[in-house]
């Protein structure tokens, strides 16, 4: 005759098995995430790197370096930088 007692320990090593699995998902999932906003800003940014001249900014190396690597914050709290960037990115 089986014991419930016996079964105590199967469904607890499932359980830990089941959440194993699920922060394993979870970490694949943010990981997933991380690349894709990784990707994303390094292609805007070197999008506005490659068409810098085409904006009305200063033409040095400091500024393009600067307004490329922080083209997220400047974009949502600049107007003329939104539509420098916009230039940039036309390669007008």
């Amino acid at each position: 005759m089986i014991d419930i007692n016996d079964q105590i320990p199967r469904s607890h090593g499932n359980a830990e098995l089941k959440f194993s699995i699920l922060i394993l998902e979870q970490i694949a999932m943010g990981g997933l995430i991380t690349v894709v906003l990784i990707v994303t800003y390094a292609g805007f940014a070197w999008k506005f790197w490659s068409g810098y001249r085409s904006t009305n900014f200063t033409r040095s190396t400091t500024n393009r370096l600067i307004f490329s690597l922080l083209w997220p914050v400047l974009l949502i709290t600049n107007k003329s930088y939104r539509q420098n960037f916009r230039k940039a990115l036309k390669g007008r």
